[in-house]
């Protein structure tokens, strides 16, 4: 049996098959760590339910035993919750990805543990969305301009800047899930900090910052990367919020506040693009690393 999985998706694994990448990472777990490790498909398992119990196939054949060891770098609960009942130590565990995933939830934790975050606000409303308006939700923040977020968006999707009624109304009619709304950081206008915490420890971090107009720093939105060495601060900040959140492998994105930093958003499963094109760090190599200190506990 197999040291470990890592999962991907098949889009991921299709890329790392084309360009040697899977037997890459395989062959510098066995040659650096003396582990024995696969890339495997999310794509190839299902998992099946009935009165005697839970079953897992993958290629469809059954499976008994699986790895003690599984990394996940694709979002599915379902299939993590499925190897944590065979007790399998999964990274995330199911738990922490569902609370990652879900802003406003990460955000009550963030709080809980006296992490400090932008003024957030959640108000309970109806399928119509006719519970909050904008008169509301501006006197709360006592601003003409706040952020409106979809509770589930990533990569910079489902992130708005609002900056009058107009823009508030054409957003929520667009909105088919719950929103949050959140004081809007001027300070940071267009730029963050991505860290990366793998293992409970801080690996390193990039600037992220905007190409021209968009308050947005995300790569996916077009933005860059540059280089940044992080001040103490910052690095405790980021290690404290992948404690809260539980999470073994994260992305902290954290904002320049006026006077102090500000945790934006946690990711559970972030890129490595930022890491891997502005430091001599590979987001693969801190995965292995952390496996290998799993395996070898």
């Amino acid at each position: 049996m197999k040291d470990a999985w890592i999962v991907y998706s098949k889009f991921i694994m299709d890329k790392k098959n084309k360009n040697g990448d899977k037997d890459l990472v395989i062959n510098e777990a066995k040659e650096k760590y003396n582990l024995d490790i696969d890339l495997v498909c999310a794509h190839d398992f299902y998992v099946a339910c009935d009165e005697r119990g839970n079953k897992l196939y993958y290629k469809g054949k059954l499976l008994n035993e699986i790895p003690k060891f599984i990394v996940f770098r694709k979002y599915d609960i379902y299939l993590a919750r499925q190897f944590e009942l065979m007790g399998s130590v999964v990274m995330n565990s199911s738990q922490s990805m569902v609370d990652a995933r879900n802003k406003m939830k990460t955000y009550q934790i963030l709080a809980k543990n006296n992490i400090r975050i932008p003024k957030t606000l959640y108000i309970v409303c109806g399928v119509s969305r006719k519970y909050f308006n904008y008169n509301e939700v501006k006197e709360y923040f006592n601003s003409e301009k706040f952020v409106m977020k979809y509770s589930t968006g990533a990569r910079g999707n489902g992130v708005f800047l609002i900056t009058n009624e107009e823009e508030f109304n054409n957003c929520a009619k667009k909105n088919h899930e719950l929103v949050i709304f959140q004081e809007y950081i001027e300070s940071s206008f267009g730029k963050d900090i991505r860290c990366y915490v793998i293992g409970g420890k801080f690996i390193g971090c990039a600037i992220r910052q905007s190409s021209g107009s968009d308050f947005r720093s995300n790569l996916a939105q077009g933005g860059s990367a540059i280089k940044f060495e992080a001040p103490e601060k910052v690095k405790e900040i980021a290690i404290k919020s992948a404690e809260a959140l539980n999470l073994d492998v994260c992305g902290v994105d954290v904002l320049f506040g006026e006077n102090d930093y500000l945790v934006c958003e946690v990711n559970s499963l972030p890129g490595f693009k930022s890491l891997n094109g502005t430091t001599n760090i590979r987001g693969n190599d801190a995965l292995l690393e952390l496996i290998n200190e799993k395996v070898n506990r």
